[in-house]
């Protein structure tokens, strides 16, 4: 074996990790990352496999899908605050936005109508805590409250009683 990474990895095992995490499949990644040029096909997939089940290779598979995953979402998910900014544009009626016909074709840009200017308000307000459900019950009677937890909540009592 050569020299390893502080993966404990060499490089051409550290090559094929990264190729399998990147989305090619196991004999591609092979191919490319190793000298496979006369080899059969189900020697490649034997021998991907075999690298497939090193838990050092899988690892560093997972470790670089992990890092691809994240910037992705870091660079195609809005932040909360991106969010909190755009939503105060529309309200304001700052910001102008594309609109297209039905053909598809871009007729040009316009300020937010009343109902998205409306909308975008609503979420501003919720999101600062301005709603707030409420109920007011009033009686002189005993009552029984069931209370029914969501599945995914570990929780032992799933009914309270509680009276007034």
């Amino acid at each position: 074996m050569g020299v390893k990474n502080r993966d404990g990895l060499t490089p051409k095992r550290a090559e094929f990790a990264r190729l399998v995490a990147e989305g090619k499949t196991l004999r591609e990644a092979y191919r490319k990352a190793f000298s496979a040029g006369r080899m059969q096909e189900k020697t490649i997939d034997r021998k991907a496999g075999e690298l497939m089940k090193d838990a050092r290779v899988k690892a560093k598979v997972e470790k670089i899908r992990a890092r691809i995953e994240e910037k992705a979402e870091r660079e195609s998910v809005m932040s909360c605050t991106e969010v909190l900014h755009e939503l105060s544009m529309i309200a304001s009626g700052k910001g102008e936005y594309p609109v297209y016909g039905l053909d598809g074709k871009l007729l040009g840009n316009r300020p937010a109508s009343m109902s998205a200017r409306l909308r975008s308000l609503e979420l501003l307000a919720r999101s600062h805590g301005a709603f707030t459900e409420r109920v007011n019950v009033t009686s002189t009677e005993p009552f029984k409250v069931t209370i029914t937890t969501l599945p995914e909540e570990k929780s032992e009592n799933t009914n309270e009683e509680a009276s007034k």
